[in-house]
């Protein structure tokens, strides 16, 4: 697997990174660079007023049933009288095919492409301090250096968000519509076999990282004279 950064358009380019949590992760976070990959089990399972639990973290394959067309049969033999609209048109059932499992650290990004929509980020509810990460690029080479001096499989991308009713195949950068506020970037280690946590250390990141306690507002002012405000 080629491990370089790739940033193949414009609108691929991370301006910021946000990680929101507890102060003492936060700040183990920002003075060692220790990041805590939880489970996607746990992620799914999680507490019930976390709102970052999704039970369809990992989700491979969805198929979003939206009608039931009716027919009806006598002795084996279909009868052709009946209105051939006969059809259950509202019809909300989602059919679920297997889950992967493996482990994954989440941070919400600033994107390139947000800036030429309307965007909104919303993560105030995640903990009570927030890192912010001046230098993504910097950030992400030291995890990819230490992701592999240990020698593990991995992936790392924006997370992509789908229609409630949307069916086909998923992977562990698809979440539901729901989510799309968190603005997800995520990695991800591929370790099917193990149920547990890892946590690893970059090392300091007060070079290019600044931690903040309690919510904050940013204030984006484009030169299009939009503002765009997040909720951090």
């Amino acid at each position: 697997m080629d491990k370089k950064i790739h940033i193949k358009t414009k609108e691929e380019i991370i301006h910021l990174l946000f990680k929101r949590g507890s102060e003492h992760r936060m700040k183990d976070f920002i003075e060692k660079g220790e990041m805590y990959f939880n489970t996607l089990e746990y992620m799914r399972a999680g507490e019930k007023d976390d709102h970052r639990q999704d039970l369809d973290e990992g989700l491979i394959k969805r198929n979003h049933l939206k009608k039931c067309k009716i027919q009806l049969f006598r002795n084996d033999k279909y009868l052709d009288n009946i209105d051939p609209e006969f059809t259950f048109n509202d019809v909300d059932v989602v059919l679920k095919d297997g889950f992967t499992n493996g482990n994954i650290y989440s941070l919400t990004g600033l994107f390139n492409k947000q800036l030429k929509s309307n965007l909104k980020i919303d993560i105030k509810e995640f903990g009570e301090s927030l890192v912010i990460i001046k230098n993504p690029r910097v950030f992400m080479e030291r995890v990819i250096k230490k992701l592999d001096e240990l020698k593990l499989d991995y992936k790392y991308r924006p997370v992509q968000y789908y229609d409630d009713d949307h069916s086909g195949n998923l992977s562990t950068f698809h979440k539901r519509v729901k989510y799309k506020d968190q603005n997800e970037f995520r990695f991800f280690i591929n370790c099917k076999n193990k149920h547990e946590p890892i946590t690893i250390q970059i090392g300091d990141l007060r070079d290019i990282a600044v931690k903040y306690d309690n919510p904050l507002e940013m204030k984006l002012n484009l030169t299009d004279g939009r503002e765009l405000l997040l909720n951090l």
